[in-house]
């Protein structure tokens, strides 16, 4: 639970073209003083990633328009020239793209639907491995 404990202010933006799966998500989130941002597409994230800076990255891989892949190609090549990278969490109700996901650049994968705890522990794991790499 300590691990948890520092989840507090953490800036996650989280990408869902399902309202209500990413309103559960961030309500659940904000249950560990996490600050969630939800935006409902990849355009909205990328323009958001930009702005924020988020400490960690949750998207959806399947979205109408440019989906989840799309979008983790775009801030990987946003962050190329930088030194830190920020950790990224995939989710999708397709078991299939567990590889592709991972290849793709995500440090992470969860098949929906989410089960809270699972992401809050994903999200506390990968905070503390950005930290120790920073």
């Amino acid at each position: 639970m300590a691990v948890r404990s520092s989840l507090s202010g953490l800036r996650v933006l989280l990408v869902d073209d399902d309202v209500d799966s990413g309103e559960f998500l961030t309500l659940g989130l904000e249950l560990y003083r996490i600050e969630v941002h939800f935006v409902r597409s990849a355009r909205e994230a990328l323009e958001a990633f930009v702005r924020l800076r988020p400490d960690i990255l949750i998207s959806d891989i399947a979205m109408p328009g440019e989906d989840g892949y799309s979008l983790i190609r775009k801030i990987t090549q946003l962050e190329a020239s930088q030194t830190r990278t920020t950790p990224a969490i995939a989710v999708t109700a397709l078991p299939d793209d567990r590889w592709k996901a991972l290849s793709m650049g995500y440090d992470a994968f969860l098949r929906k639907p989410i089960d809270l705890k699972v992401l809050v522990d994903t999200i506390a794991e990968l905070a503390v491995h950005s930290r120790l790499s920073a």
